[in-house]
Formats: structure tokens, C-alpha cells, sequence
């Protein structure tokens, strides 16, 4: 059981402080490795965050004297002349660049067919590769990019996997433990103060198992400390004897990484109704 503390600190931090101490202290007796003083821990550290800013400083004293030591670079005024001397008709020939891209195409897709798997950067590393072998001229990776591009031989990107939280099926159940939901309303007081609570309900016997109320918003820790004590007033520790699925909607306090980790932690199943459901 989690001791609620009275010094305006939430009960699933310390939930979390008391694993990671578990894990922490299992981890150094498996390590097997010497202690270290704190002075001596202290005194490296001091060390460690002086020597960078000592490296720092010696690089911008070099670099300074190189900015002094470098010789101006001058400018020719006769290319200058030449510019104002050009036809109407000149072309520069550093960016009109004609590629005749017949036979590196029939390459790339000779690869390609033999090796769908393989991108642009692949298919790029083995003509490099054979290139080399034969003494012909290397191949820019951009232009391997742009010739896979135009004749649809990139890899499709594949889709952002989205965590599966969407719950269809029916809120009714048969058994107790099977299915919570948690959810919150807003009432005002007589002097017109806001007060939130949140609550969890068991959807088969219609019990508020925990509920939590505040002045302020439904924070992340107050859902959290909520769920903490709607497993322990059910199971009598701080996990769940069996899968439980919990049922919210997709506010911020339930959709946020850290609560949906927590969640998996006390031995719930987190879930969530579709955006627009009623």
C-alpha cells in the first residue's frame, strides 16, 4: 500500500520513487561493482564540467589567431568587366547541365527488380560500387534520388503507428473488474468557485470505487493518483490481480504518455472512446 503523504506530494510519485528504488538497488546488487564516495563521485564530476569549458577556451584563442594570421582574399575586377561584356544570349554551364540518364536508368531498375527491399541510398552505394570497379565516373546519390523518383522506384514510407486505444465494443458487462470508466464534471460553489471532481466507476455494479476533487484543473497527476487508489480499494495493492480495461474519453489527462504509462503499470488496459462518440 501507498502511504498518502501530507507534504503536497502526489501518492504516484511516490508510487514511482519506490520503484525505481527497487529496481535501482536490484540493479547495483547484480552489478556487483564497488561504491564510490560522494566526495570523490563530486570531485569527478567538478572535473568532467571544467575540462569542455577549458577545451572551449583554447579553441577560440586558436581560432582567433588564425582570423588574424589569414591573409585577405582580393577580388579580381576583371571578372567583373567580363560580366558587364557578356552576350544576351550567355548561359552559365555550371547549372545548365544536360545528363543523358538512359543507361543509368535500365541500371537502377535492373537493381530495383532484383532487390525491391533496397532505397535510393542502397541502390546509389552499388553503382558507386561497380562504378569503381570499372573506372567509370562516380554518380551523385541526389540524382539517383531524382531518377527513382520520377519513374515511382522509391520505398513507400511507412505509416506512423498509431497506439491502439479505440474501444467498440459494448459498455455492459457481466462480471465485476472487468471494465471501469473514469470520467469528470465541474460544479460551482455558493462563493462561485470552480470545483472539479474526477471519478472511476466500475461499469458492471455502477460503483465509485475512487474520486478525487480539486480547485484546480484535471491534471495529469490528479488522474493518476486517482487510478493508484481505485486499485488498491479494489485488489488491496498497488497491481491489478487481473486485466482490467479502462475506459476514458481523449482528454488530455488520459491521452498523456505518462498516464497511459501508468496505467499499464497498475496492471489496467488503458482505452478510449472515438473522438466524436456521443
Amino acid at each position: 500500500m501507498i502511504k498518502r503523504q501530507p507534504h503536497c506530494v502526489n501518492a504516484n510519485q511516490v508510487f514511482d520513487w519506490h520503484k525505481q528504488y527497487q529496481e535501482g538497488s536490484l540493479a547495483a546488487v547484480k552489478a556487483g561493482e564497488s561504491v564510490v564516495p560522494a566526495s570523490e563521485l563530486a570531485a569527478a564530476i567538478k572535473e568532467l564540467q571544467r575540462v569542455p569549458g577549458k577545451k572551449t577556451l583554447e579553441v577560440e584563442i586558436l581560432k582567433e589567431a588564425v582570423e588574424w594570421g589569414r591573409l585577405k582574399n582580393l577580388i579580381a575586377r576583371s571578372a567583373v568587366v567580363v560580366k558587364r561584356i557578356r552576350s544576351s544570349d550567355w548561359r552559365d554551364g555550371r547549372r545548365v547541365c544536360v545528363t543523358d540518364d538512359i543507361g543509368l536508368i535500365e541500371e537502377i531498375q535492373g537493381y530495383a527488380a532484383h532487390l525491391p527491399t533496397y532505397g535510393y541510398r542502397r541502390i546509389w552505394a552499388l553503382l558507386r560500387r561497380s562504378r569503381e570497379q570499372t573506372g567509370a565516373p562516380c554518380i551523385d546519390h541526389k540524382r539517383v534520388y531524382r531518377i527513382m523518383r520520377e519513374h515511382q522506384l522509391l520505398l513507400r514510407r511507412p505509416g506512423v503507428r498509431r497506439d491502439k486505444r479505440r474501444h467498440d465494443s459494448r459498455v455492459a458487462v457481466d462480471r465485476s473488474n472487468t471494465l471501469w470508466y473514469s470520467d469528470g464534471f465541474e460544479c460551482r460553489c455558493d462563493d462561485g468557485t470552480p470545483l472539479r471532481v474526477t471519478f472511476a466507476l466500475d461499469c458492471y455494479d455502477r460503483e465509485a470505487i475512487s474520486w478525487a476533487a480539486t480547485t484546480g484543473g484535471h491534471s495529469g497527476d490528479v488522474v493518476r493518483d486517482m487510478m493508484l487508489a481505485a486499485v488498491e480499494q479494489r485488489f488491496g495493492t498497488t497491481q491489478a490481480a487481473q486485466s482490467v480495461e479502462w475506459l476514458t474519453d481523449n482528454g488530455s489527462a488520459y491521452i498523456d504518455r505518462r498516464t497511459r504509462s501508468f496505467t499499464r503499470e497498475l496492471g489496467l488496459e488503458p482505452l478510449t472512446t472515438p473522438v466524436r462518440s456521443p
